[in-house]
């Protein structure tokens, strides 16, 4: 584990040293700026378009001979010879030589990121949810109109469901949060307490999965992508509904374009009272009789609440994304019934806590161009807990009475709190050769520590 951490130290290094340029000019017509003129690099990707005062910059320019091509509707296209040996070039003024030019009708087209997630060469479903943002939807109920999707809620807000995938589920399927596998994040946080305005888009991959996503998954893999606009941005949305459910989201980004520095959050709060009408049986006495009855859930509340916090630096010359970030998650189900309906519970209760720091590293034209690393590491440490501490008996009118041992337990008593401590690192290399041909090496490492203690039965159980 330390070579693989080396690596990546050495990597950064080596970037951090790479002879790469920053170039600057004024692009004018005359002594009046040009706004807008695209400014490019040729035989490369790089470029960028002057601003309102026509200025420009472009990052992350390798040393050695270049050619610089400005262009504006209305100009003759200047081509400009330069030799970049400096980490800041400035080219200084560009005049361009208007031209008068009848334009026919120009139509643009372009792919958006759903488009091209779409295209590539895997069985996969790429979900725009940005029409979806306004709505008061989770996850779940998105993806449950994907096709080959099945989704099986258990309850309301905050309940156990199964997911399907092509007739694949449980572990045969995973989920990935920006990358990230969502089982690290602890059962306080999943697909059916997520937002739906969280997410920019979401891939369904049916079958093989991406290598750079480092899974085991042999039925398919979901991951949601959240914003990921390195301008400013801020989002906020708030819902009630039935059963005084009540649903908080934020979503917020800042990147000083001149630093780079970016800060980005996605908070998050759902709660739910759950108190819907079930059909069960009644009872007389202890005898379960085969006549129906109408009764309200009156303890099966869910409060949940998420902060995602990331801090970093894009666009710099020693990375395009390194960002330093924590994840915090806590929820409290209340547990209504047992297996069946006809055991209540009046107290009884599961508490999750996630407290996850990470760290995320990814670097185009490493060394070379088309080599790209991407890198990946957290851990979790929270914890789980089950409290049973009333000795009562209920019933669905809300009523109870005491049991004779005070330290019965609804269930059987019980303070059990385990924690799941988990590590996972992730370094991904890949080399594009051509348009249709790359090679890609990824390395993970996952380990787990889970230890257990239930205070009133003395239980102490270690597994790692």
């Amino acid at each position: 584990m330390r070579n693989l951490f080396l690596i990546l130290i050495l990597f950064v290094a080596n970037t951090l040293t790479a002879q790469v340029s920053q170039l600057s000019g004024v692009v004018l017509d005359g002594k009046s700026p040009v706004p807008f003129a695209s400014v490019a690099i040729e035989g490369t990707s790089l470029g960028t378009t002057s601003n309102e005062k026509g200025a420009f910059t472009i990052p992350k320019v390798t040393y050695g001979e270049k050619t610089l091509a400005i262009s504006s509707i209305g100009y003759a296209t200047k081509r400009v010879k330069l030799t970049v040996n400096k980490p800041s070039h400035n080219v200084g003024e560009l005049k361009l030589v208007s031209i008068a030019q009848d334009l026919d009708e120009v139509q643009i087209t372009a792919k958006s990121e759903a488009t091209k997630v779409r295209e590539q060469a895997y069985a996969i479903t790429s979900i725009d949810v940005k029409p979806l943002q306004s709505l008061n939807l989770d996850v779940n109920q998105v993806l449950a109109k994907s096709a080959g999707v099945r989704i099986r809620e258990s309850g309301g807000l905050g309940s156990r469901f199964d997911f399907s995938l092509n007739g694949f589920n449980g572990n045969q399927v995973r989920f990935f949060l920006d990358g990230i596998p969502m089982e690290n994040f602890g059962s306080s946080m999943s697909l059916n307490n997520i937002p739906v305005n969280v997410a920019e888009r979401i891939e369904v991959y049916k079958g093989v999965v991406p290598v750079h996503l480092g899974s085991d998954a042999l039925g398919g893999a979901v991951n949601i992508i959240t914003n990921q606009s390195k301008t400013n941005y801020l989002d906020a949305s708030y819902s009630y509904g039935s059963f005084n459910t009540h649903r908080t989201a934020v979503s917020a980004g800042y990147t000083n374009q001149k630093t780079g520095f970016t800060a980005r959050t996605n908070l998050f709060h759902n709660y739910s009272d759950n108190s819907y009408k079930v059909l069960v049986n009644k009872k007389r006495g202890s005898v379960i009789l085969k006549e129906m009855e109408e009764v309200r859930r009156f303890h099966d509340a869910y409060d949940s609440k998420t902060a995602i916090v990331d801090l970093g630096f894009v666009n710099k010359s020693f990375a395009d994304q390194l960002l330093f970030g924590i994840v915090l998650s806590e929820s409290e189900k209340e547990q209504q019934t047992g297996a069946t309906m006809e055991k209540v519970y009046g107290m009884r209760t599961r508490k999750t806590t996630t407290v996850m720091p990470n760290v995320r590293y990814k670097k185009s034209d490493l060394f070379v161009e088309g080599l790209d690393l991407n890198a990946y590491a957290s851990y979790n440490a929270g914890y789980v807990q089950t409290v049973d501490t009333a000795s009562r008996t209920y019933y669905w009118d809300g009523s109870y009475i005491e049991k004779a041992d005070p330290m019965d337990g609804e269930l059987n008593p019980t303070l059990y709190k385990f924690t799941d401590n988990a590590f996972i690192s992730r370094l991904n290399l890949s080399y594009v050769i051509s348009q249709s041909h790359s090679v890609v090496a990824n390395y993970t490492r996952n380990s787990v520590s889970r230890e257990g203690i239930d205070e009133l039965n003395n239980l102490n159980i270690s597994n790692r």
